[in-house]
């Protein structure tokens, strides 16, 4: 998570709202579909979702409807081959 748009302001310090925000949203991903789990790049998908919407919820309704009504589930799932 802190990897994830370091100089952006939101972002920038280990405390900021931003950053708790973003872990919050990936967590509750994760916990709504374990199958798919967490992986590298969805940090990016969600992050510019709160830069654009500020709000976390709104944020995790926005990925999780990419997530499941464009398919990028499959993207992130095990097993993909980069």
């Amino acid at each position: 998570v802190s990897r994830t748009f370091p100089t952006h302001p939101r972002f920038r310090s280990r405390d900021s709202e931003g950053q708790l925000w973003l872990y919050s949203v990936l967590h509750a991903l994760v916990a709504l579909d374990p199958t798919v789990g967490y992986c590298q790049g969805m940090n990016f998908l969600v992050a510019g979702l709160l830069i654009h919407l500020e709000c976390p919820v709104s944020a995790f309704w926005m990925a999780l409807a990419v997530l499941r009504h464009f398919d990028f589930a499959l993207i992130f799932s095990p097993g993909v081959p980069l």
